[in-house]
């Protein structure tokens, strides 16, 4: 069973990946057009095997600032 801070953290990466989908889509299409990949089969593929998703608070954020955790 997961603890509260982890059922949040799995709750806003999913918030996050919605509201970013057609973004995220567009630059997947981008770099993979590039080898003549197909986006469908390719994500169809990823979403047949489990994916993990490491949270590492004491790593730097994007602006250099160590996470804080609240």
């Amino acid at each position: 069973m997961l603890k509260d801070y982890q059922n949040l953290a799995i709750k806003k990466v999913r918030e996050n990946a919605k509201e970013k989908i057609e973004e995220h889509r567009v630059y997947l299409e981008r770099i993979i057009n590039q080898f003549g990949v197909d986006v469908e089969k390719l994500i169809n593929q990823l979403l047949q095997s489990p994916i993990t998703i490491n949270f590492h608070p004491d790593r730097l954020s994007n602006d250099s600032e160590i996470s804080k955790k609240d």
